[in-house]
């Protein structure tokens, strides 16, 4: 399974077993659309701020980490 939604045609609609995956696969791009929403949103990740790999890379790693502690300082409570 690639996870590319199926989508339908006026003249050919969906089927059902494509129906079924779609929500299957919508369930997992749900939340993992958010946490991509929140790195473009919140912490201005949308275009590379740096030249070269290695330091966009750095702030990924960076970005991501201080997402993760806030979560877990969140769950701590």
């Amino acid at each position: 399974m690639n996870g590319i939604m199926r989508r339908g045609h006026p003249r050919r609609p969906l089927t059902a077993h494509a129906t079924r995956r779609n929500k299957r696969l919508a369930k997992r791009r749900g939340t993992i659309e958010a946490i991509f929403s929140l790195y473009k949103n919140v912490h201005n990740l949308a275009r590379a701020r740096y030249r070269g790999l290695a330091r966009n890379e750095t702030a990924f790693y960076l970005n991501a980490a201080a997402m993760n502690l806030k979560r877990v300082a969140v769950m701590a409570e």
